[in-house]
Order: C-alpha cells, then structure tokens, then sequence
C-alpha cells in the first residue's frame, strides 16, 4: 500500500463541508463534558490544542465556562477556510501530525480525536512523538480500542485505510506521561449513542466501534532532559 498521508487533504475536505453544520451527539455525551469540566483541569489550562478538528464543533464547545486560547489543526487548505468563516475566535492551521508547526511545549491542553487512525503508518511513532513534543501539561486519545492490531478499508474513499491498534502502549512507556484517565465506550454506528464501558462479546460490528478516551499529564519535560 501506497502512504496516503498526503493524500488525507482531500478527505479533509469532504468531512468538514459534510458535517461542518451537524453535530454528532456521541461527541457531546456525558462522558466528554463531566471530564473536561472536572477539576482535572481547574485553571490551568490557558490554550489548547486539536489536532484533527474536523468540523470544529468539539473545540469550539470546550471550556466554554473561562477564556482559552484555542487552535485547531486540519490538512487541508480548503478545510481550513470553511473553519476561519464559521468559527471567528479560533485559530486554524494547516499542518499534518506528524510535523506540528509549534514549538516544544507550547500548549497546555492537546488533543487528537480519532485521528490516529488515520495516520498512515509510516508516520505513526513520529505522530505521536509530536503530540508528546508540543504539549505541555495534558495530552487526551480518543481513538478505537481493538482486542489486536488490524487495518480495514476506508468506507468514504477508495484506496484509504483506517488502523485500529493501542496507542496507549506507546504513550504509557514513553517516560513522558503519567495516565490520569481511561474510558472505554462503544457506539452504535446507527444512533451514535454512546455506552460507557461496554464490553466486547464477540460481535465484529461492536469490535469495529469500541473506543477508548485517555488523559495523560505530562511528568517530565522536554526542558529537564536536554
């Protein structure tokens, strides 16, 4: 298979003309908005960063309650226009994960929402590097949760892939984090309702749809070991 990462803009642009308008209720499920308006945070989050917005809506909607810096990162150029018209106090950027235009460390909060899935392999260890590398406090996963490692054809565009394997194995053991937060949810791909730690039973439509929401904060920084 041929790296489809720089290929992923024109996907980029469909999703966000698609759903820049629709909001997909999963995304707003208690699950989200209890942990993200706990005292896990409390005031020290003054920016954020989402890599992968897609329609801006999940950015746009957090910490509403205090005033945060929030940037927004898509690969399309075009994604990237519709976003700026509908969202004026947000910043977006064009850029792709595994090569984040940000200096080390630089925002407080970071995020990528199912977006590992889509990260051609090849670039997938440095992916994850640069999510390391540019936050500074707390880094969240949400992305699929197979039982092992598998791809599956992409149902939008010909020739694409998504890849279902545990980021968290990396992540724990890279020295950097400390896990303060897992959930595993499952969601029915017909209603988008979410069900909080439902367990596999064997079903290959519930294997395809388990997912799992981590939050780590950062314990060593780039700065103590250079």
């Amino acid at each position: 298979m041929k790296n489809q990462t720089y290929k992923w803009n024109t996907e980029s642009t469909r999703f966000v003309k698609t759903f820049l308008n629709v909001r997909h209720p999963w995304k707003n499920n208690i699950l989200f908005k209890n942990i993200l308006d706990s005292n896990i945070f409390n005031n020290k989050i003054k920016n954020i960063l989402d890599v992968g917005c897609g329609n801006g809506h999940f950015l746009n909607n957090i910490c509403l309650k205090k005033t945060v810096n929030k940037m927004g990162v898509e690969t399309s150029t075009n994604a990237i226009n519709l976003l700026r018209q509908n969202y004026s106090k947000i910043k977006f950027k064009k850029a792709y994960c595994h090569n984040l235009p940000f200096k080390d460390e630089s925002y407080d909060f970071v995020y990528a929402f199912m977006v590992l899935c889509c990260i051609d392999r090849n670039n997938y260890l440095q992916s994850l590097g640069e999510l390391l590398r540019v936050t500074k406090k707390f880094l969240m996963i949400v992305d699929f949760d197979p039982p092992k490692p598998y791809f599956r054809k992409y149902k939008h565009k010909k020739n694409f892939h998504v890849y279902k394997d545990d980021y968290d194995q990396i992540l724990s053991n890279s020295g950097f984090l400390k896990k303060i937060v897992e959930k595993k949810f499952y969601i029915n791909a017909k209603s988008e309702i979410c069900k909080i730690n439902k367990k596999i039973m064997g079903s290959d439509e519930r294997i395809h749809h388990m997912r799992k929401l981590t939050i780590y904060k950062k314990t060593l920084t780039l700065k103590k070991i250079k």
